[in-house]
């Protein structure tokens, strides 16, 4: 899977698949089942992949993955990590594996024990209001997608820069152009805007949910996770599996400055894009004092119209944008 931002769709670049013919006999297979070390239940949807190199996996709901490595690119000590919400993270040399496991592999994984996120209000008078941040749908040249050979775990993300006030994630909204899957389930991931890429999540639970809608506006509940921010954060979209037999995903990016994230696999490396946003917009519950002066918020300006393009996207095969500028593997 490749994640491409364009402004058009035209004269996109060629890509070769990670896992050509030639590379067959150099290719090996790490097989397993990912639990939980406690209750022994095995754990779905966990991010195994070998850092930083595209190649990465998600585990299926019964925990089971099927992580291909090819010799030619990965090296005995290149690392292998495994993480999920809410459990340490695991990483082991890719020379340490044990391939002939005839059931596959299990990996324990140990609970995290962990602080909930939460707000500290200050003392006195204190009022709540609702604020829209992050980027609206409009008329834009610029799209995201994903198309073709698919890589669980990839994902696109964009930072939400707001003003510092303690405030709640409430409704998650984007915009699909275009779906011509069965369907998709995706994760929500919710990260600390303070680090140069996303690194830090801010949910102790994992936010699944299945994206059936063709085309139009997608309303997500962020509300029952309690998520709480006190400055710029970063929300992203995750693919867990892939329904039917392809996968065309476009989405509606914006025209107006910001900062967007992608990788191509789980535990991959992420790639920034300056001046770029997807149109990922949040409904938020602002608590602020009494007396806090009207109008300086300043939350990303953004514009809001209801009427969606079709799009053409039958030639189209990644997630990629640059003012414009394919970027290139």
């Amino acid at each position: 899977m490749f994640f491409i931002l364009y402004e058009s769709a035209a004269n996109l670049p060629f890509f070769f698949s990670f896992f050509c013919s030639g590379y067959v006999s150099a290719q090996l297979q790490y097989n397993g089942t990912v639990k939980d070390i406690e209750t022994n239940n095995p754990l779905p949807y966990v991010n195994i992949g070998v850092l930083n190199k595209g190649v990465g996996t998600v585990t299926d709901e019964d925990g089971r993955f099927a992580l291909p490595i090819n010799r030619n690119r990965i090296s005995l000590t290149d690392t292998l990590q495994i993480s999920s919400v809410g459990y340490q993270t695991i990483k082991k040399a890719i020379g340490d594996l044990n391939f002939s496991f005839t059931d596959g592999d299990v990996i324990l994984m140990r609970p995290e024990v962990y602080q909930l996120n939460e707000i500290v209000l200050s003392q006195g008078s204190e009022s709540i209001r609702q604020k829209k941040v992050g980027y609206y749908y409009e008329r834009s040249k610029k799209i995201g997608y994903w198309r073709g050979i698919t890589s669980l775990g990839a994902e696109m993300a964009t930072k939400i820069r707001v003003n510092r006030r303690p405030r709640q994630l409430n409704e998650f909204y984007f915009h699909v152009l275009k779906n011509v899957s069965d369907s998709l389930l995706l994760r929500v991931n919710v990260y600390r805007g303070d680090t140069p890429y996303p690194e830090v999540k801010l949910s102790k639970r994992n936010i699944i949910f299945t994206l059936k809608k063709k085309q139009g506006k997608v309303t997500f509940d962020l509300t029952p996770y309690e998520i709480y921010v006190d400055d710029d954060f970063t929300i992203g979209l995750e693919l867990l599996e892939v329904y039917g037999k392809s996968i065309g995903l476009t989405l509606s990016a914006s025209d107006d400055p910001g900062t967007s994230y992608r990788r191509y696999a789980s535990q991959d490396e992420w790639k920034r894009f300056r001046n770029d946003a997807m149109t990922f917009e949040l409904n938020t519950t602002i608590y602020e004092k009494d007396d806090a002066i009207a109008g300086t918020e300043d939350d990303v300006r953004i514009t809001q119209n209801q009427d969606f393009r079709s799009i053409n996207a039958s030639n189209i095969s990644g997630f990629v944008f640059n003012n414009g500028t394919p970027w290139r593997m």
